[in-house]
């Protein structure tokens, strides 16, 4: 195995550096060992501070002040995966392309920790496709992969500036695009055939470009007398959730 210098990994805790490697850091045990079980080829290499047997990934035993060169976190993992982010992430839709029947879109969500529950979230409903604008929170952050708890690599995940020419082109392979917006619409998502599923930003909500290219709305009923709005991970985990128990 070719040692890489410690500066490689800790530049993967850049946007900038993952997406030249195309590769993501996966801190902790807990989450190194549900990709191992779940998703072992999009597993790079292994960093950890103690020995440990793997047949087919290569693993590099680190010091402690070694693999805090390596990570994001205040406290010192026992591991870290460094996982293969697939070229397709950054790609274009295309016509020929195979995507999930029903696919998550997010317009420019930016806190890392919804972007990450909404993930987690995704891959627990079936959304397996999830389509990011370029505004959206890097989906290979440390702390979005964190919220994310290890389906990361179960998903298809695209983040691309041609975002809505990518929504036309779904919509014209029998795709419908269903927006949950706080203004009206209806309050259960069926997501019945091949369905998209909008959510906007976390304050400006959805954008009047988005509203245009939708078919209907969804809003979640909820006590407006004492909660302004709903977090849109938890409106967008509330709608997943109904979409895969309606199905």
């Amino acid at each position: 195995m070719i040692l890489r210098p410690l500066k490689w990994y800790a530049k993967l805790l850049t946007s900038k550096g993952r997406r030249r490697e195309l590769r993501y850091l996966v801190e902790g045990r807990r989450q190194v060992e549900q990709m191992l079980e779940s998703s072992p080829d999009s597993i790079d290499e292994i960093l950890s501070l103690v020995d440990f047997e793997s047949s087919a990934i290569p693993v590099r035993v680190l010091t402690e002040s070694q693999m805090k060169q390596c990570c994001d976190s205040e406290t010192v993992p026992e591991m870290i995966a460094v996982a293969i982010i697939p070229e397709s992430c950054f790609g274009t839709v295309e016509g020929s392309e195979i995507f999930s029947s029903k696919i998550l879109f997010l317009e420019d969500l930016q806190d890392p920790g919804n972007v990450g529950t909404l993930l987690r979230s995704a891959a627990a409903f079936g959304f397996h496709t999830v389509i990011m604008s370029d505004g959206c929170a890097d989906p290979f952050a440390p702390k979005v992969v964190r919220s994310a708890a290890g389906v990361i690599p179960s998903l298809q995940i695209i983040r691309s500036s041609d975002s809505y020419e990518m929504l036309g082109l779904l919509k014209t392979n029998g795709y419908s695009l269903v927006t949950a917006d706080i203004d009206g619409g209806f309050d259960t998502l069926g997501c019945e055939g091949k369905t998209i599923f909008a959510l906007g930003n976390e304050g400006n909500g959805v954008s009047e470009r988005l509203l245009s290219l939708s078919d209907a709305l969804f809003t979640i009923p909820y006590d407006s007398s004492l909660v302004e709005s709903l977090n849109v991970a938890i409106a967008g985990s509330i709608g997943m959730a109904q979409s895969f128990r309606n199905k």
